[in-house]
C-alpha cells in the first residue's frame, strides 16, 4: 500500500507541475512580494497585519522562506505547491482513519486529479490551510475512536492553533470538528478532553482578535450585498464545481451517482460512519462561506478533501452493495465499472489540468515579458493591479502611477481608499497627474483589469478614465493579454 500511496502523491506533484511552472503569480502573491521585501521585520509584519486579509502563518512562512529561495514567481509559489502535495498524503492518512485504506487510497486519488485543488495548487494560503484541515480532521478522526492520550490531545491541540492562524474560515471548521466530537461519543468526559484540545485554536485567536476587526476594512469595499436566493445559487454551483470530473456533463453524472449512492447506502442503515460525516462537514463549510457572503470557491477549497473522503467510501459501499444484490453480474462486469469510471474522470481532470496552466494566473505576465520602455508612463487601473505590475517590473523598473493611488500604488493603504474611489473628482485628479508627468515622456499606457471595463462598482470609473484620456492623447493601439484571474487591457496613447 505504501508504494500505491508513493504513487499517488507523486502524480499529484506530476500533474501540478504546469500550473507552478508555468502560472506566475497575481495580486494575492504579489502582495506577498510587496510584504516580504519589506526593508525590516518590522516593516513586513506591519504590512501584513495593515494589508492582508487573513491570519499571519502563511506570510511568516513566506518571509522565512523568502529570505531562503528569494522572491522570483517559482519561490513565491513553491511553499503552496509543497503544502498541496503533501495534503494528497494527508488526505489518505484522513480516508484510512475514516472508513479504510481502500478509501483512503482512492480519495488520495482523487484529490490529486481533481480539477479545483490543482488550479488552487500554487495559489496563496490555501493550500497551507488545506494541508492542515486535513491533519486536523485525521487527528480527530483518531482520537474519537479511543481514549485520547496525552500526546494525541496536544498534538490536536498545536494543530488547532496552526490552523486557527492559516485562515480565518478555518475557525468555522475547527468548530464544526469540536460539534462532531460531542456527537457519538459513549463517555462524555472523553469528549469534552478532545474538544478542550480543539478550543485552543479559537482561544489563541483571542490575542490576534483586535488585528483581525482591523483588517475587517480591507479587501475590496464596493461589494454588493448579495441576496439569499444568489446565495443559493452559489452555494449549488460551487458544489458541482467540486465533483472530481470535467468536464459539466462528467460532474452531473458523477453528482447523480453520489446521490444514487447515499439513497441506496442511507436505505440499507449504513450511512452513520466517519466517513459520510466528514462529507457532511464539506457541505457545511460551502453553506457557511455562501451563506456568510464569500461566495467563492476557494474559501471551501482547503476542505474538499472531507467531500473526496466522503465520495470514496460512497463508491466502495455502492459497490459492495451492487455485488450483493446481482454476485453473478458483479463477477463478469463489475470489476471493470471502476476502471471505466477512473478513465474517464481522470482523463478529463488532466486534460482541464493542463488546459489551465497554459493560460497565466495574470495578463501582466505575458504584458510585460513582450518589452516595455522608459519613454512611456505606465497608468495601472484600478490600482489593486499596481503589486503585480511591480513584480513583474522589478529587474527592469519603468515609471508607473496608480488610479486611483498615484503614489507607490503597490503598497496598499486602508485608510482612505474607498473615499477616494467614491470621489466625484477622482478621474479629474488622475487626468492632471498624468498630464503633469506626462511632459517627460512620449508616450501613456493604461494598464486596465478587464473586468473593471464593465464592473458596476467604483472601479467603473477605469472607463471614465479611458474617455477623457481619449479626448487629450492620440490612441495607437489597444491590446488583451489574457488571465485566470487578472485579464488585462492595455491601451497605448501617444503625447503629442
Amino acid at each position: 500500500m505504501r508504494l500505491w500511496v508513493a504513487i499517488v502523491v507523486t502524480l499529484a506533484a506530476l500533474i501540478r507541475l504546469p500550473s507552478f511552472l508555468h502560472d506566475g503569480i497575481w495580486r494575492d502573491e504579489a502582495y506577498v512580494y510587496i510584504d516580504v521585501t519589506a526593508s525590516t521585520f518590522g516593516e513586513f509584519f506591519h504590512r501584513v497585519t495593515e494589508t492582508e486579509w487573513h491570519p499571519p502563518l502563511y506570510f511568516l512562512l513566506a518571509y522565512a522562506w523568502s529570505h531562503v529561495a528569494g522572491t522570483s514567481a517559482l519561490a513565491l509559489t513553491m511553499l503552496p505547491y509543497a503544502f498541496s502535495v503533501a495534503t494528497t498524503a494527508l488526505v489518505y492518512l484522513l480516508g484510512t482513519a475514516a472508513a479504510s485504506r481502500k478509501v483512503g487510497l482512492l480519495a488520495a486519488s482523487i484529490y490529486a486529479l481533481a480539477p479545483l485543488p490543482i488550479e488552487y495548487s500554487t495559489e496563496y494560503v490555501y493550500p497551507l490551510t488545506g494541508a492542515l484541515a486535513a491533519l486536523l480532521a485525521w487527528l480527530v478522526t483518531r482520537a474519537r475512536r479511543e481514549v485520547p492520550s496525552t500526546h494525541a490531545l496536544l498534538a490536536v491541540a498545536a494543530v488547532s492553533i496552526l490552523t486557527a492562524f492559516s485562515h480565518y474560515v478555518a475557525l468555522i471548521f475547527i468548530v464544526l470538528l469540536g460539534g462532531w466530537s460531542l456527537l457519538g461519543r459513549p463517555n462524555p468526559r472523553q469528549a469534552m478532553m478532545l474538544v478542550s484540545a480543539l478550543a485552543a485554536g479559537p482561544l489563541a485567536f483571542l490575542f490576534w482578535l483586535p488585528v483581525f476587526l482591523a483588517q475587517r476594512r480591507i479587501g475590496v469595499p464596493f461589494q454588493f450585498p448579495i441576496v439569499p436566493l444568489l446565495k443559493a445559487w452559489f452555494f449549488a454551483k460551487w458544489l458541482l464545481e467540486f465533483m472530481p470530473g470535467r468536464p459539466f456533463q462528467a460532474e452531473c453524472a458523477l453528482l447523480l451517482l453520489l446521490v444514487v449512492a447515499v439513497v441506496m447506502i442511507v436505505r440499507r442503515g449504513v450511512w452513520r460512519n466517519d466517513a459520510a460525516a466528514l462529507g457532511l462537514m464539506f457541505v457545511a463549510m460551502l453553506f457557511f462561506t455562501t451563506a456568510a457572503g464569500l461566495p467563492y470557491e476557494r474559501y471551501a477549497v482547503p476542505y474538499c478533501g472531507l467531500l473526496y473522503v466522503a465520495i470514496a467510501w460512497s463508491a466502495f459501499a455502492l459497490f459492495d452493495l451492487f455485488a450483493r444484490e446481482d454476485p453473478a453480474a458483479w463477477q463478469r462486469f463489475g470489476k471493470f465499472v471502476p476502471v471505466v469510471l477512473a478513465a474517464v474522470f481522470a482523463a478529463g481532470d488532466i486534460a482541464y489540468a493542463f488546459q489551465n496552466a497554459s493560460v497565466p494566473k495574470s495578463g501582466i505576465a505575458t504584458f510585460a515579458s513582450s518589452g516595455l520602455d522608459r519613454s512611456t508612463l505606465y497608468v495601472i487601473a484600478p490600482d489593486y493591479m499596481a503589486a503585480t505590475f511591480a513584480f513583474y517590473t522589478r529587474d527592469h523598473p519603468v515609471a508607473y502611477r496608480g488610479f486611483v493611488r498615484v503614489d507607490d500604488p503597490q503598497i496598499f493603504r486602508v485608510e482612505g481608499y474607498a473615499r477616494d474611489w467614491t470621489d466625484p473628482h477622482v478621474v479629474e485628479r488622475a487626468i492632471a497627474t498624468i498630464e503633469r508627468d506626462a511632459l517627460f515622456f512620449k508616450y501613456v499606457t493604461v494598464v486596465a483589469d478587464e473586468r473593471a471595463l464593465t464592473a458596476q462598482n467604483p472601479y467603473r470609473q477605469t472607463r471614465r478614465l479611458l474617455r477623457r484620456l481619449e479626448t487629450r492623447y492620440r490612441l495607437l493601439s489597444e491590446s488583451r493579454y489574457p488571465g485566470r484571474f487578472e485579464p488585462v487591457a492595455v491601451f497605448r496613447f501617444v503625447i503629442e
